[in-house]
């Protein structure tokens, strides 16, 4: 145990700090160049939803959808070989209504499970808030998964924004026979919000004319939010009304930079995913990959495009695109409808949209990673569309949490949002994601018993301990009886240093062959490997525990401290959400952050007791399990371990309260757990090892089982012996530790 711990935060510190230092690591490419960017003007010069337009200068009135007429998709419209008459330069017509519109509600009594606040300026989004989930645990502000893009301009010139500001998912462009008309500064007419049982949704539209005012191209995209669910439906069209065929791309904004998590504690965790079909590997398409589509944030900052992907076989086709945070995840996918049964059936987003960009504002690359805002463009490649033939360029967009239970619905099972489900610190592998997944399971059927996550997570420690007490005492009880053997032996070890201390070899042959005499295996100086099986727990524990949106705002101990503190009228937080420290002591105001080391950020806001318990604990874990010195005259190198215990003794129950102190308290809860747990552990071996020594039993044989573990460590051990004494035999020619004298 002295051994194991010490090692554990070693390997859990190289773990995260390899993960993070490889997240950084990005090609050294710029960033895309958003200077000509138009800034929409400020969204409250919005007109109200309820202002009406006039009928005498409304344009008629489109359709999204004739069912008489279906309309074509984009795989099947031609792109032109020659390009269409030119036209007159195109305008803009002004929007009738320009209106701002909400769909759905934040309010959890609703059927909704998100409130989307949409601009007229380019029909974008200006907020996305969901109704279920609370900001955090102090406030019922509900919490906002994504918002308009702004990010502050360090050095505005006289022709550059104090502020760039840039819209989700919002129009950017449309290229008409070669004409580009930025649309990012232009406000869409929106008709009356409609509202039935199956949800709500809205049109917007906007008409492009001729010099004369006759319409040319008119663009619809009409929002669609269903009851009890995440996604957002664009029905995006694009109608030719003139009388002459149009060659038409057309640019939008998708999500941008997903909010923050407020808890900083291993740094900013926002990664970008792009899912791809291999169509060389998979030509069926039955799954979507996402191996080597994982991007953090601020590598995509410094590499400047997330796809193409030159990480992922070049025959791949964007399947759909997330940005996501701790817990929380937007995807913008193409549509599933009701007759697609199988992942094959989905299209790809890079189907309809195979020009995808990423701006990262502001341009300026000294400007640091976490004050520049990040959003995805998709683009269209130039489509022909005849007179009064329209294209669908509809898509959609997930925003919710990432949670499997949901993921395994329709259409996100059909779309394999399940791969953004990980409990990793950076490396898949390293964190053992199917333990990760088998301690959550074991961690859900505890609260399923319990209905409370402390208890579950003390529980779980139990089970834990108790399949691995087998190993920790066969561990623990060959390094005691090691120990007490080695130092039985220090007379008889004295002696043949003495006798052989100018010949090693020799020295080492006497050495085997007193451990033999005395019953020593030297195979137990291997005691502590099996304590090496908990590692992978310890790390895949710590993954899951800081990633599972279960134990998210989740009290512990059935909200006790919440009620003391509701009693006195103090409000306390000791404990109220196992995703964050334990606060048991408020500051006043903010506090304040430290960087401990580059990867872990400490956040001074309150006086968290856990950390500071498991301290306490470690100490008298650390005082209970280190062996006593030898009695007596101890040679150099046993003095040399004394002080290293002595020195691991004070300087390890102080370095991992810091290193833990902002840590979740579900996870600093378990590790005090265990650790007091592993007290009781190693008083019991203790206490056997006393019985056996009471007994004269503690340093009997034990035969070893032929052919088995032991016997075959022992053997190499043997082996490895016998080899080096032959190589230095046939260096001397007489096995002796002298050379032979040249003639």
């Amino acid at each position: 145990m002295r051994i194991a711990i010490p090692l554990l935060a070693i390997v859990l510190g190289l773990l995260v700090a390899v993960a993070v230092m490889r997240s950084g690591m990005a090609p050294d490419q710029p960033a895309i160049d958003p200077a000509t960017e138009h800034v929409p003007p400020p969204l409250t010069e919005e007109l109200a939803p309820d202002a009406e337009p006039d009928p005498a200068t409304a344009p008629e009135p489109a359709t999204p959808r004739d069912p008489a007429e279906p309309d074509r998709d984009p795989d099947e419209v031609d792109e032109p070989d020659e390009p269409a008459p030119a036209l007159d330069t195109l305008q803009v017509l002004p929007a009738e209504r320009p209106a701002a519109v909400q769909l759905g509600d934040d309010d959890p009594d609703t059927p909704a499970r998100m409130r989307v606040n949409i601009s007229s300026w380019g029909a974008g989004i200006r907020q996305a808030v969901l109704a279920n989930y609370d900001r955090n645990i102090e406030t019922d502000e509900r919490y906002l998964i994504f918002g308009t893009v702004s990010a502050p301009n360090p050095r505005p010139g006289p022709n550059e924004p104090d502020q760039y500001t840039i819209l989700p998912f919002a129009a950017r462009s449309v290229v008409i026979n070669e004409q580009r008309i930025d649309l990012q500064a232009v406000q869409w007419s929106a008709d009356d919000p409609e509202a039935d049982a199956a949800g709500q949704r809205v049109t917007y539209r906007l008409i492009i004319a001729d010099a004369d005012g006759e319409p040319v191209l008119e663009l619809v995209r009409r929002f669609v939010l269903a009851n009890d669910s995440y996604d957002l439906q664009f029905d995006q069209f694009a109608i030719n009304r003139s009388d002459q065929p149009l060659d038409v791309s057309f640019e939008q904004n998708i999500q941008g930079d997903i909010t923050a998590d407020d808890a900083t504690y291993l740094g900013d965790r926002r990664v970008f995913v792009a899912g791809y079909f291999d169509v060389r590997y998979d030509p069926r398409r039955n799954t979507i990959f996402t191996r080597n589509g994982f991007m953090p944030r601020h590598t995509l900052i410094g590499r400047g495009d997330i796809w193409p992907n030159p990480d992922v076989p070049q025959e791949s086709e964007l399947a759909w695109l997330a940005s996501e945070n701790r817990y929380f995840a937007t995807i913008t996918h193409p549509v599933v409808t009701d007759d697609m049964q199988r992942t094959g059936d989905v299209p790809a987003l890079e189907h309809r949209f195979p020009r995808v960009g990423t701006i990262a504002v502001p341009p300026n690359t000294d400007v640091p990673d976490d004050r520049r805002a990040v959003v995805f463009t998709l683009g269209t490649d130039t489509l022909r569309l005849d007179a009064g033939e329209q294209t669908d360029l509809s898509l959609a967009v997930y925003a919710g949490p990432r949670d499997r239970r949901i993921f395994e619905e329709r259409p996100y099972d059909l779309l394999e949002f399940n791969q953004l489900i990980r409990y990793e610190l950076g490396c898949a592998f390293c964190t053992f994601q199917w333990l990760a997944r088998t301690l959550l399971w074991m961690l859900e059927w505890f609260y399923w018993l319990v209905a409370d996550w402390g208890i579950a997570i003390i529980l779980l420690v139990l089970l834990v301990r108790l399949l691995l007490h087998p190993i920790t005492k066969r561990a623990q009880t060959n390094m005691m009886k090691m120990g007490k053997q080695m130092q039985a032996i220090q007379p008889d070890m004295e002696k043949l240093r003495k006798k052989y201390k100018d010949n090693q070899q020799q020295l080492q042959r006497e050495m085997m062959k007193l451990y033999r005499e005395k019953g020593i295996n030297p195979a137990n100086m291997l005691g502590c490997l099996p304590m090496f099986l908990q590692m992978p727990i310890w790390i895949a524990l710590y993954a899951m525990l800081y990633f599972a949106i279960e134990l998210r705002h989740q009290p512990a101990f059935y909200g006790v401290f919440q009620w003391i503190g509701d009693t006195v009228g103090t409000g306390w937080l000791f404990l109220a959400d196992l995703s964050s420290a334990d606060h048991f002591i408020r500051f006043p105001g903010e506090g304040f952050e430290v960087t401990f080391i580059p990867f872990i950020n400490l956040q001074f806001a309150a006086i968290n007791i856990l950390p500071l318990l498991m301290g306490l604990v470690f100490y008298f874990n650390m005082k209970l399990t280190a062996p006593p010195p030898p009695e007596g005259e101890m040679t150099e190198q046993q003095e040399m371990m004394v002080r290293q215990q002595k020195i691991m003794r004070i300087v390890f129950p102080f370095l991992m309260p810091v290193f833990l102190y902002s840590a979740p308290s579900g996870l600093t809860l378990y590790i005090c757990a265990s650790t007091f747990a592993g007290i009781i552990d190693s008083w019991i071996v203790r206490r056997h090892v006393k019985q056996l020594e009471d007994e004269g039993r503690l340093f009997e044989k034990k035969p070893v089982k032929p052919g088995g573990f032991m016997d075959r460590i022992h053997k190499v051990i043997e082996a490895k012996q016998q080899q080096m004494f032959e190589q230095q035999k046939q260096q001397t020619g007489d096995g002796g530790g002298k050379k032979k004298k040249r003639k």
